[in-house]
């Protein structure tokens, strides 16, 4: 194996509680696993939130948004405007913290 491979997979093994490592798995499950539900809620698009995805794999759990459990499907989807600047800020954060460290 190539040092820079190895290299690569020891920064990664060593994130691996970092909250970039949980956005870099919320991405490639809804970039490279199955199409992910989504719901047009008033204000736009909502997606499963980080961390959820995988339990809407299923997407007979989100077709009947107006259940009684319509309480649950609002925690479990936000808008994806909350979604990407919860994102931006936890990337913002990482970022100062490891030049700081440096």
């Amino acid at each position: 194996m190539k040092s820079s491979k190895k290299a690569k997979i020891k920064r990664q093994d060593s994130n691996n509680n970092t909250a970039l490592n949980l956005i870099r798995k919320y991405r490639d499950n809804l970039v490279h696993g199955r199409l992910p539900p989504s719901i047009i809620g008033e204000r736009g698009l909502c997606l499963p939130a980080i961390g959820k995805e995988s339990e809407y794999l299923d997407w007979r759990k989100t077709t009947d948004f107006n259940n009684p459990k319509r309480e649950k499907y609002k925690k479990d989807f936000p808008y994806a405007s909350e979604i990407f600047e919860c994102v931006w800020n936890e990337t913002i954060i990482y970022l100062e913290n490891s030049w700081k460290n440096l």
